[in-house]
């Protein structure tokens, strides 16, 4: 009887620092979630920064924010044209939710922390 309510105490001990590292756990993911979103974001940046140096992406600039178009050519506006695939389902992609860690993630994540 004594044994189990050793156990008992032993284990509730635990409990708290648990919670600790399954919360930390929790904010690392999510740090590390928002630090590969801004590091893409970083990259698309930085190549569309280098785009702006070339002819090409000033006269599509040109073309899709003002609507001009080189001397000799005529412009056309279609309207009604559904949207690709790819841009649905980037838009999809966007909007779906981050999947959880499961327990055993979580178990075998603690049993590497503490082996190391």
């Amino acid at each position: 009887m004594v044994a189990l309510v050793l156990l008992v105490v032993a284990g509730s001990l635990y409990v708290s620092p648990l919670r600790a590292f399954f919360a930390a756990q929790d904010s690392y993911f999510a740090q590390r979630a928002a630090l590969s979103a801004a590091q893409a974001a970083n990259r698309a940046l930085h190549r569309q920064i280098s785009e702006m140096h070339s002819a090409t992406y000033v006269e599509r600039q040109a073309r899709e924010q003002y609507g001009l178009v080189p001397t000799g050519l005529q412009a056309f506006v279609v309207t009604g044209l559904p949207a690709d695939a790819a841009s649905r389902a980037q838009i999809a992609t966007a909007a779906s939710p981050t999947s959880h860690i499961s327990l055993g993630m979580r178990l075998s994540d603690l049993w590497r922390t503490v082996r190391e």
